[in-house]
């Protein structure tokens, strides 16, 4: 099925990575035929996936917003993709707003960035996702999408899609291992010798990979938390 998507790729008009961490897009170079980012409003090919509430009329997102997070973490949210799924709503400002608005807020911003790159308006979209999102989460980040217009032709586990950008066919039997280490979720995708791609997915990377990897050196080390080493 991922085969067939990349080779009908001219039918989407972008592909959207709505991460824990940071937000991207991408599209196929009409020219060379190959998948390429597209600058954001933050400068560079990532917008930090943050909303800031100012007032009942006003709100920011990206980097402006996680920045703010320090001075009114009241009015900003940094966490939105872990809590996709959850029915329990998140005040901001005083305002009331479901886990899928505030993604499709920040989706709205990435798709104003991809528009201006395109120079078109931009309508069907592949969002990829987390190889363990459950179907629940599956349909709230295709809901977020909607609720901004977009018509999502298809949900791309990250990992494939990491495979796909690395031109790896994964309809040919092979051995290769694709790891995503994202903000949020590190996923594994094992292509094996027979052509069978097996996913999985951890629920530590980003923040949570660092603490990991601290804790492991102080326990292998027999460091205590709050001890200095001897100079």
């Amino acid at each position: 099925m991922e085969k067939k998507l990349f080779d009908e790729i001219t039918n989407i008009d972008c592909v959207i990575d709505f991460g824990t961490a940071n937000t991207v897009g991408a599209y196929q170079n009409p020219v060379f035929k190959v998948p390429m980012c597209v600058p954001m409003s933050d400068g560079g090919y990532k917008l930090s996936t943050a909303l800031y509430i100012e007032s009942d009329t006003h709100y920011a997102v990206g980097s402006v917003a996680k920045d703010q997070s320090i001075l009114e973490p009241d009015k900003v949210e940094t966490d939105i993709k872990r809590k996709l799924g959850s029915s329990e709503k998140t005040t901001l400002n005083g305002i009331g707003f479901s886990k899928e608005q505030m993604a499709a807020l920040v989706m709205k911003e990435a798709v104003r960035s991809i528009e201006h790159e395109l120079g078109k308006n931009v309508k069907n979209v592949l969002l990829t996702v987390p190889a363990a999102f459950t179907p629940h989460e599956r349909k709230a980040i295709i809901c977020a999408a909607e609720i901004i217009g977009l018509n999502v032709v298809e949900l791309l586990d990250e990992p494939i899609a990491a495979a796909i950008g690395a031109e790896i066919d994964i309809s040919r039997p092979c051995g290769n291992m694709i790891v995503d280490i994202g903000g949020g979720t590190s996923d594994i995708a094992v292509i094996s010798l027979g052509g069978t791609v097996v996913n999985t997915s951890l629920k530590v990377a980003g923040d949570k990979l660092d603490e990991a990897i601290v804790k492991y050196i102080k326990r292998k080390h027999n460091i205590m938390i709050g001890e200095r080493t001897a100079e």
